[in-house]
C-alpha cells in the first residue's frame, strides 16, 4: 500500500518539475507562473506543518495508524492531486507537439480551457488538504471502537436503564 509520504514527495517532484518546465512557461496567458507556484508553496507548507513527507515514528502514516479513514481520505487527495499533475503533464505535452505558443488561443470568459480548469481542481485539492489537517491533528481512534463487542457494554446495561428511566 502507498504511504502519504511517498505521495507527498511524488506530488512535490512532479510539481517542481512542471513549474520549471518551458511548456508551462508558454500558457502564461492561461494561468500566470506565479499561481503555480503559489499552489506548490501551499503544498509544500501543508506538508511541513502537518509532517506529511516525515518517515517513521513522526510519520503521518503512524500518526494516523487508529484512524484509518481519515488516512484513507489523506491518500484519496493526494492520488487525487497526483492524477491532476499528470493530466497536466500530459495536456502540456499535447500542446507543445500541436501548436506553437503564437497560435495558442485565449478563449472567452466563459470559457475556461483545460490547464485553467485543472489548475482550479488543483486549488481545491489543496484546500481540501487544508481543510483534513484540522481533522489529523485531533483524529478520533474508531479503528479501535470498531473492534468492541455488544458484549463488553452488557455489564452496564442495568445501570444505564436505571439512569434513563
Amino acid at each position: 500500500m502507498v504511504t502519504v509520504s511517498e505521495l507527498v514527495r511524488s506530488c512535490l517532484t512532479k510539481f517542481t518539475f512542471l513549474v520549471a518546465s518551458p511548456a508551462l512557461f508558454e500558457h502564461v496567458e492561461e494561468i500566470s507562473l506565479q499561481l503555480w507556484k503559489d499552489e506548490m508553496g501551499r503544498l509544500r507548507i501543508w506538508s511541513a506543518n502537518i509532517g506529511a513527507h516525515q518517515r517513521g515514528q513522526s510519520s503521518l502514516d503512524f500518526r494516523l495508524r487508529d484512524a484509518s479513514h481519515i488516512k484513507s481520505q489523506t491518500i484519496n487527495l493526494l492520488q487525487g492531486l497526483e492524477d491532476l499533475l499528470n493530466d497536466l503533464k500530459e495536456v502540456l505535452e499535447e500542446a507543445s507537439d500541436d501548436e506553437s505558443p503564437e497560435n495558442v488561443e485565449i478563449p472567452e470568459d466563459d470559457d475556461t480551457t483545460e490547464i485553467q480548469q485543472i489548475h482550479k481542481d488543483i486549488v481545491e485539492t489543496i484546500h481540501h488538504l487544508y481543510r483534513m489537517s484540522m481533522i489529523i491533528r485531533t483524529p478520533a481512534h474508531h479503528d479501535r471502537l470498531l473492534g468492541t463487542d455488544k458484549l463488553d457494554a452488557q455489564p452496564f446495561k442495568h445501570w444505564a436503564h436505571k439512569r434513563c428511566c
